[in-house]
């Protein structure tokens, strides 16, 4: 699978005003920690509507490339695209973890890009929606 790199605008290559934005949002992000940078950002959203898995992925590529460790975890089982958007296999991800109790070292996707690291969201429980 080839990387969705038209929606993946911060490894484009190109410096440009959405990436310029994605950056301003990490450095809103940074400041608003009490103690520093927060270590830990959710990006959701209350129903099924496009774009969420962008924003983190991007999200995440932006603080991957100011040199932080960061870790990308889709928890959409229901509808994931995060493995789509870096050209991952969806095979294990987070619902191995859940189901079979697999050790996140079983399905860290590691070095996706310098500093990020990307558990899928895996295969579809048999109890979800």
């Amino acid at each position: 699978m080839s990387r969705s790199r038209n929606k993946l605008v911060m490894l484009s290559g190109m410096s440009n005003e959405t990436v310029e934005r994605y950056r301003a949002l990490r450095a809103q992000i940074d400041r608003t920690g009490v103690s520093g940078a927060p270590s830990v950002i959710a990006v959701a959203a209350p129903k099924a509507v496009g774009g969420t898995a962008e924003i983190a992925a991007n999200l995440a590529a932006a603080y991957a490339q100011a040199d932080r460790r960061t870790l990308l975890v889709d928890g959409d089982i229901n509808g994931p695209l995060i493995h789509q958007l870096f050209g991952l296999p969806n095979t294990m991800g987070l619902s191995s973890i859940i189901e079979t109790s697999s050790g996140t070292e079983d399905v860290v996707n590691r070095g996706v890009i310098t500093n990020l690291d990307v558990i899928t969201a895996g295969t579809r429980l048999p109890y979800s929606r």
